[in-house]
């Protein structure tokens, strides 16, 4: 019995750091094939959740279960795992934009539009794209209605990642 608790919490475990690590998931085998691969990986977790508590018929099995899957839905909702994967970025981030400041950048996926220093975040999609955006004046800040025109597009903030760091939807 001890032995089920014990399998049930490893991989109720390798679900939680698979959802907080899916950026870089995303990001090393394409969106497309991450969602088909997260399909999977849920169906696959309920089943043997049910499994696993019919056989069992245990309450802290059942207990465990629910709040793993409660647990990764308040993961997505309130989008963890792009803010453990800002916490991560955000200093590679400022590295760039020093070697952007001694003219040492090589061609990499950084832009400058007006005052601000964009690096993609996420493949956009048709109009729109995720962005990281680095504005030294933090005038990003300011805004009433998140929402700054620039000239390349719209720039819709979602939240601010650190001082002068801002997650964005660009729309062109």
């Amino acid at each position: 019995m001890k032995k089920n608790v014990i399998v049930v919490t490893i991989i109720d475990v390798i679900a939680l750091c698979t959802v907080l690590l899916s950026y870089y998931i995303k990001k090393q085998i394409g969106y497309v094939f991450y969602n088909w691969l997260v399909i999977f990986f849920v169906i696959a977790f309920i089943i043997y959740s049910l499994m696993v508590v019919l056989a069992n018929r245990k309450i802290s099995i059942f207990m465990g279960q629910l709040f793993c899957c409660v647990f990764i839905c308040l993961m997505v909702k309130l989008d963890l795992p792009d803010r453990f994967a800002l916490l991560i970025e955000v200093p590679k981030m400022e590295k760039k934009i020093e070697k952007i400041k001694h003219n040492e950048i090589d061609n990499e996926a950084i832009t400058i539009f007006d005052e601000y220093i964009i690096s993609d975040w996420e493949p956009g999609f048709l109009d729109y794209q995720w962005v990281l955006v680095y504005d030294a004046n933090d005038s990003l800040q300011n805004i009433s209605d998140s929402k700054k025109i620039i000239s390349e597009g719209k720039l819709y903030i979602l939240y601010r990642a650190k001082k002068c760091f801002y997650l964005c939807i660009l729309y062109r």
